[in-house]
């Protein structure tokens, strides 16, 4: 039986009035640090129901928990995901569970989990992207989204999308980053964002920092477009806002379209979710462990992670996008 057809039968056998174990609904995390930078980003890491248990790997409390979900979504960034595969290069010998990964990231997927890993993408249900006037640019500016691009750049690419439409809802939560340091923290690198933002599109632009979900709810029903400004997508990657707004009537400007191929859920009337066998081409994951065991560390936090210079140049490496 191919991984996409094992995928199938599980998520046919599901049912949801009864099998309450297969919902990952209680927000328990494993690590401290990690429950402060999940509600930091919050309502962007808020939970939504999938047959398929989206979730955090924190929320695991260890592989043997794995086993009482038959699928587990890995919402988690490059962060979440490089740090699950540091500690558990390979799976135990009863793992029985499938892991769902970001596809962007399946190059951090070790060839020793090949057959309890398949990789999802969503996508626009349209056949392709139709003309609006209007379009939402949402984004928290922590460091972690300054990983890949500087301020500046980001701050031009705003500057080019915005430019493209008649109208814009700009939505910017200001929050401080728990995983940079005090040193970077205190560069304020949202203030330099906004500056940016103003020096690149004006100062008669609007940034709402706050009711952020509620001025989004007023789009429902109108034709518009999204992004968010994250590219790198360092610690969440699968976005509770890229739902909500598609739910309402957007379309992603980041994702593909409804094409043939894989295995496809609806997820509401305007997005859906792919899923198709794991590539280990260009597999990056032994560059990382070989840095990882280089350091003489057996475990390593996200926050440390985030931090080494050494692990920052592999990913713009491995990951960076023109």
């Amino acid at each position: 039986m191919s991984m996409l057809d094992r995928i199938e039968e599980k998520i046919n056998k599901i049912n949801i009035d009864q099998d309450i174990l297969y919902k990952k609904w209680n927000i328990q995390h494993r690590d401290e640090l990690f429950t402060s930078v999940y509600w930091s980003y919050f309502p962007m890491t808020e939970k939504y129901f999938f047959e398929a248990n989206p979730a955090f790997f924190y929320e695991y409390k260890n592989l043997f928990d794995f086993g009482r979900y038959p699928l587990c979504l890995v919402r988690d960034g490059f962060l979440g995901i490089l740090d699950f595969f540091l500690v558990h290069s390979k799976p135990s010998s009863d793992f029985a569970s499938t892991l769902l990964i970001p596809k962007e990231f399946e190059k951090l997927v070790p060839k020793t989990w090949k057959d309890q890993v398949a990789v999802y993408e969503f996508y626009n249900k349209k056949k392709n992207i139709e003309p609006s006037e209007q379009v939402v640019i949402y984004g928290t500016p922590t460091a972690e989204v300054f990983y890949q691009y500087s301020v500046s750049e980001l701050a031009q690419w705003v500057s080019v999308l915005k430019a493209k439409y008649q109208q814009y809802l700009f939505c910017v939560p200001i929050r401080e980053s728990l995983l940079a340091s005090d040193k970077v923290n205190r560069e304020m690198k949202f203030i330099q964002f906004l500056k940016e933002i103003y020096r690149h599109c004006g100062f008669d632009v609007d940034i709402f920092h706050d009711d952020i979900e509620k001025r989004m709810k007023n789009l429902e029903g109108s034709q518009f477009h999204y992004s968010s400004f994250d590219r790198s997508k360092i610690f969440i990657s699968d976005n509770y806002y890229d739902h909500f707004l598609s739910s309402i009537g957007g379309t992603n400007l980041d994702w593909s379209f409804e094409k043939e191929g894989g295995l496809k859920y609806e997820l509401s009337g305007e997005h859906g979710i792919r899923f198709s066998e794991l590539n280990l081409d260009n597999n990056c994951f032994g560059e990382f462990f070989l840095q990882f065991k280089l350091s003489g560390s057996r475990t390593k936090s996200i926050y440390e992670i985030f931090q080494s210079p050494d692990v920052q140049k592999t990913y713009l490496k491995n990951f960076s996008k023109a």
